[in-house]
């Protein structure tokens, strides 16, 4: 007899109930959490900070805040929740800018809200 493998959901999705017969059953993973391994069976992996993770985020730092702006916190969901860089500093870091690296406005500049 031939046997059949099974076959795990993607990265970006899980899948927690058993008996699942075809990708379909695979959901994406929800809005705040990453799913950064195949075969997934619950979400584990909180959104970094810095990032916000929309449904089917696959890494934890996949969708870093724009420039201009930043987070502190683990659970956002869209770009629009990162918080504007305040005046007279600027949010410049590319890889998700968290409160603690908002750098100063650097003298002979000048830093409106949400300068990168």
């Amino acid at each position: 007899l031939a046997s059949i493998a099974t076959t795990p959901c993607a990265v970006g999705k899980y899948n927690k109930h058993e008996g699942g017969t075809s990708s379909n059953n695979c959901q994406l993973c929800e809005p705040g959490w990453a799913c950064p391994t195949t075969g997934m069976w619950q979400m584990t992996d909180r959104c970094q900070t810095g990032h916000y993770c929309p449904d089917g985020t696959s890494f934890v730092d996949q969708f870093p805040c724009p420039l201009g702006s930043y987070t502190d916190y683990d659970n956002i969901t869209i770009a629009d929740e990162c918080t504007p860089c305040p005046a007279r500093h600027a949010c410049s870091q590319a890889t998700g800018t968290i409160s603690g690296t908002i750098e100063a406005c650097a003298p002979g500049h000048y830093c409106p809200v949400s300068t990168p």
